[in-house]
């Protein structure tokens, strides 16, 4: 990791005075109101907040279980002041949830030993696994994968041994703890990677709003972000930038134009370089804004070709390397990386070998020469305000997350950079040498957040959150867990294929058969393609396919084909408790009914064919009937009336007397519209991930409503002629 933005322990200040905090946000407050000066606003605040003061500010207080000398829960109360000073004094963890844990140091824990142990076990699998990957040892790698992944759930099971009262693992908060913390984790990242690439800041109301301008200004260290703006000739933002830029962020949330007079009030009170600190303090994207062409160069800078004329020991550059450099520097040699490793490069190629780590000491050499900019303006002590409340926040860069994942987009960096999505050697290099600096940025939050919890310098650096995969494409859908992907590297393996991944069960559905959902594999690839190749998507042509596949089922329904229908099984009547509630009664409806005219099927246990219908209710029911064959329209009606039936939206006939076709009888009764929507669900989307909405839940609309059966054209996943 980059100095510039990774610092040693001590540099990282743990500050659980919220009281002291809140009067110099104050005390900056009427500052910037009045003019006056922040020592005499500091002294007024705090003598109006004393126990004699207009505005006291009391302690709350909580609630608590603590334990005793025999290690026994016992039931206190305790003020918050009380329980953040044993968390400053005894040097103790306080987590998201209000639980204060002693270190590891003063009391032993076996169990935290025991995770430190599984997590450097998988992660020396992996690293095993990723060389097997790339050198094409398919086994190795399946068996490392099993291998990282039984010791990621040896790890999971404490957690889970935690919650359960039942073994000596239980540690009722434990848990909650645990969860508190990666949200914690995962919300820091994900509103610092926000804030880096898109300038998107939470601001959902005022008070939000004033407090990150008054904590920012408060909190920079002003020389050094003098020395910066005058070494890099950066321009001085005024009121109206600053006022732009929150409106950019608030607009999401509120348009209250009063509340934009306080905002211009309190930026007019700001000096030029509070502004500068204000909109400059970890965000790439208004730098860039209001510097183009710096950060225009800063960044093509980044990806200049090695200098190899220079005598290095490359062995020692590349063992010295972290993780995140070298994932960087395989991407910036990609041309001779794409389908190997620098170990192999080292035996068949050493000047390749020789390229590889000269590239990654010009990367430290240039994260060296911008060091002051990095560390000045991003690796600050600025954190995000009012984590709690990110969740709920709407977002530009940040496409999903996970408890120890942030996946990003920097697609609108490259449109910026060359004026339209473009997949190049160039393009992809900007983009991981942009992934590279929001690993930096994510790193410095999370051991900023380390600090704050109480976590010890041996532990400081734990908690990461690399930039693990590399998409050209990331395709998702609106429906929570479902995406398409096109993987061009992981942790520095550049493939020389990329690999397309499906998520979902929208987009996988086992159930729904394979010359249908195979298809639609077949399409995305297809699509994907086109795009990685620079080339346009054939709107119409995909949505042509897709009604011509419509239209194909449409018309195998019609002829009673049962190949897209679901098989389900009717046990037999002792395993039901409800019998004519369940399966069972299509048993019943086809003995009583349907055995005079198509045969016996026996007694159950048997294979169906499972019919959605449309009798949805008593209209549809009583033309039922009146067009039922009259060998057995009676039975049928006293059937219904019998049991109740005022509608019947599945049928259930015998597998085996049916296994060429259904009879017209049943075949008509399909609900055929909702079976198509069932099938080419995944079609639909495709159609959503690349922006094209058109599906509703009802299935009033398909496109083969409006679009003719054209057979020239082909199905979905069919190569163009």
């Amino acid at each position: 990791m980059s100095d510039a933005f990774v610092k040693p322990p001590d540099h990282y200040h743990r500050d659980l005075d919220i009281k002291g905090n809140a009067e110099l946000i104050a005390a900056k407050y009427l500052q910037v109101k009045t003019g006056q000066s922040f020592d005499v606003c500091l002294d007024f605040v705090k003598k109006e907040t004393s126990d004699n003061g207009l505005f006291p500010l009391a302690p709350k207080h909580l609630k608590v279980l603590r334990k005793d000398q025999n290690q026994d829960r016992v039931k206190d109360v305790y003020s918050i002041d009380k329980i953040l000073g044993i968390a400053t004094h005894e040097k103790a963890a306080l987590t998201g949830n209000m639980c204060v844990y002693s270190s590891n140091e003063n009391i032993p824990c076996s169990t935290a030993n025991y995770i430190n142990d599984k997590l450097n076990l998988r992660a020396s699998i992996k690293e095993k696994e990723k060389i097997a990957e790339q050198e094409g040892n398919k086994l190795l790698a399946m068996t490392c994968n099993n291998g990282q992944t039984a010791a990621k759930l040896l790890n999971n099971s404490v957690s889970g041994a935690r919650v359960s009262p039942y073994n000596p693992l239980h540690l009722k908060t434990a848990h909650s703890s645990l969860t508190s913390t990666t949200m914690l984790s995962v919300s820091y990242s994900n509103s610092s990677t926000e804030r880096f690439l898109s300038g998107n800041r939470h601001y959902y109301n005022l008070s939000v709003t004033i407090d990150a301008i008054l904590s920012v200004t408060l909190n920079t260290d002003y020389r050094a972000l003098e020395a910066t703006v005058v070494k890099y000739r950066l321009y001085i933002p005024n009121t109206s930038d600053v006022f732009k830029s929150i409106k950019r962020c608030s607009k999401f949330y509120w348009k209250n134009t009063h509340w934009d007079d306080e905002l211009i009030d309190i930026i007019n009170g700001l000096t030029d370089l509070e502004k500068c600190a204000f909109l400059y303090t970890g965000d790439f994207f208004n730098l860039s804004k209001h510097n183009p062409d710096f950060v225009r160069g800063l960044l093509f800078e980044g990806i200049q070709p090695a200098d190899t004329n220079r005598d290095i020991d490359s062995d020692a550059i590349v063992k010295s390397a972290d993780a995140d450099i070298i994932a960087l520097c395989s991407v910036l040699c990609s041309e001779f990386l794409t389908g190997t490793i620098p170990a192999k490069i080292k035996a068949t190629n050493p000047e390749q070998y020789k390229y590889f780590a000269c590239t990654i000491l010009d990367v430290c050499n240039y994260m060296n020469k911008y060091s002051d900019l990095f560390s000045t303006l991003f690796a600050t002590v600025n954190m995000p305000l009012m984590i709690s409340e990110f969740p709920n926040s709407i977002r530009r860069s940040v496409m999903g997350s996970d408890t120890d994942s942030n996946m990003f987009t920097v697609q609108e960096w490259i449109v910026w950079l060359f004026g339209k999505v473009i997949f190049s050697i160039e393009s992809t290099k900007i983009a991981q040498l942009l992934c590279y600096l929001v690993s930096e940025v994510t790193a410095h939050s999370l051991i900023s957040l380390s600090r704050q919890l109480g976590v010890k310098d041996k532990e400081l650096y734990r908690l990461k959150m690399k930039s693990e995969f590399s998409f050209a494409i990331y395709g998702r859908a609106n429906k929570a867990k479902h995406y398409a992907t096109l993987m061009t590297s992981r942790e520095g393996n550049v493939f020389s294929t990329p690999k397309f991944e499906i998520k979902g069960v929208g987009l996988k559905d086992s159930k729904i058969p394979k010359s249908i959902i195979g298809r639609l594999e077949e399409e995305f690839i297809y699509l994907f393609t086109k795009i990685t190749n620079n080339k346009g998507i054939d709107i119409y042509l995909l949505l042509q396919r897709i009604a011509n596949l419509e239209h194909s089922i449409m018309e195998d329904l019609n002829k009673g084909d049962i190949q897209y229908l679901s098989m389900v099984k009717i046990a037999n009547k002792e395993a039901y408790k409800k019998p004519m509630a369940s399966k069972y009664m299509h048993y019943d409806l086809w003995q009583n009914v349907y055995e005079k005219k198509f045969g016996s099927v026996g007694a159950p246990p048997y294979q169906c064919v499972k019919i959605s219908t449309t009798l949805i209710n008593k209209t549809s029911i009583e033309k039922w009937i009146a067009a039922s064959d009259s060998s057995y329209r009676n039975e049928l009606e006293e059937w219904l009336i019998r049991n109740n039936k005022t509608s019947l939206k599945m049928l259930l006939v015998p597998l085996e007397l049916f296994k060429t076709g259904l009879p017209k009888e049943f075949s008509d009764l399909i609900d055929k519209r909702k079976i198509i929507s069932e099938l080419i669900s995944g079609y639909y989307t495709l159609l959503e991930i690349i922006g094209f909405y058109v599906r509703n839940e009802s299935t009033s609309i398909l496109l083969m409503d409006d679009i003719e059966y054209r057979p020239e054209y082909g199905l979905p996943g069919d190569e163009l002629k």
